[in-house]
């Protein structure tokens, strides 16, 4: 059986679909990307993964946004030799690689479209419009969540639902490995703001409200803010400049970090707040929580999946509120100390849970 899967090769994501469903399956697996740049390179040369090469855009078309995509797909479908496709599987959505569906799909092919949730709730109505245009051969939607399902409905009415079928959280292994031997460096309660550079996570409005403590305050935490992926440069540095006048013990990690190195840092973290503007059932929330952390979840980020399994979070419906929890917590009063969510996250979010789910979709969703 063969299989294509559609989406950036840098992915952690992609490399553990391909690793922990397509594989075990067995399907020969083809995918797209520049393998010279590719740190999952090793993985897939090992796994018989073939990487066939991406092509820009030449001429007239380089200069129109809509053209330079198309284009571009027309390109990298005509220079590569291509197999006879049982499966086509796109994770995370671009028109590029929708268009490069299109071309390949055959009589038979299965095609398969997975939405983040930046795929459904930041995509502007161009975006939208343009992907209905290329999604209307017969797909299977899927989604990881009920809230995106429903997103999915309001965005595609005319479209059939989408199945709810969330990927694996690999990175489960890792912490519980890193929690045998890790050692914390201080007594100093560790706050995490957000888990990327992206502006919606709201850094600024969030760090602000660590001005209002006082000295002493300040002097009992330490404050983590994960931004290794989708900050611009000016962001990045509002962020810094802003952790650097709090007069509060920071660290901002802007380096890649692998699952070993992300288990570590969660490992160290005592409070998670999610604050963003939206969001859909988020891996590295969820990541934090396995490790042991209590999330301090914004009201307007519901996540129908919490009251589903059991998870538990202290709640906040304004910033206010947030700095309430703050103090309390740094004035040593015992907030959410037993929302231990580990067995929950285990039996619902792990690979093992995810990957049966897969299964029956590729061999009889269709």
């Amino acid at each position: 059986m063969n299989a294509l899967v559609l989406g950036n090769i840098n992915s952690k994501w992609v490399k553990e679909y391909i690793e922990y469903v397509l594989l075990p399956i067995g399907y020969e697996v083809d995918v797209v990307g520049n393998e010279a740049q590719c740190k999952y390179s090793d993985f897939y040369k090992a796994e018989g993964v073939t990487v066939h090469k991406e092509f820009g855009p030449v001429g007239l078309a380089k200069k129109i946004p809509f053209a330079r995509v198309m284009n571009s797909a027309k390109r990298i479908v005509e220079k590569n030799s291509w197999k006879n496709y049982d499966v086509i599987v796109n994770i995370f959505v671009n028109h590029r690689d929708l268009r490069i569906t299109q071309k390949l799909k055959g009589e038979n092919t299965k095609t398969v479209v997975y939405y983040a949730g930046s795929d459904l709730l930041r995509k502007s109505k161009t975006d939208l419009l343009l992907n209905r245009i290329l999604l209307r051969n017969p797909t299977k939607h899927v989604v990881g969540s009920a809230m995106l399902a429903n997103a999915f409905q309001e965005k595609y009415p005319k479209t059939d639902s989408a199945e709810i079928i969330r990927f694996g959280i690999s990175a489960f292994e890792n912490i519980k490995d890193q929690k045998k031997k890790y050692k914390r460096n201080s007594e100093k309660i560790v706050f995490c703001v957000g888990y990327s550079g992206i502006k919606e996570h709201n850094h600024i409005q969030v760090l602000d409200l660590f001005g209002n403590l006082d000295k002493k305050q300040k002097e009992k935490i330490r404050i983590f803010v994960p931004m290794t992926y989708g900050a611009t440069t000016e962001y990045l540095t509002t962020v810094k400049n802003k952790l650097e006048s709090l007069g509060i013990e920071y660290s901002c990690f802007t380096e890649f970090m692998n699952n070993d190195e992300m288990a570590k840092m969660w490992c160290g973290v005592d409070y998670f707040i999610n604050a963003q503007t939206t969001d859909s059932l988020s891996a590295s929330v969820l990541e934090a929580l396995y490790a042991g952390a209590v999330l301090l979840n914004a009201s307007w980020l519901e996540y129908p999946e919490y009251k589903e399994f059991g998870i538990k979070s202290l709640v906040f419906s304004e910033y206010d509120g947030l700095l309430k929890y703050l103090i309390e917590i740094v004035d040593g009063k015992k907030v959410g100390e037993d929302y231990n969510s580990v067995r929950i996250l285990e039996e619902n979010m792990s690979w093992n849970a995810a990957k049966e789910r897969w299964e029956e979709l590729l061999a009889n969703g269709f």
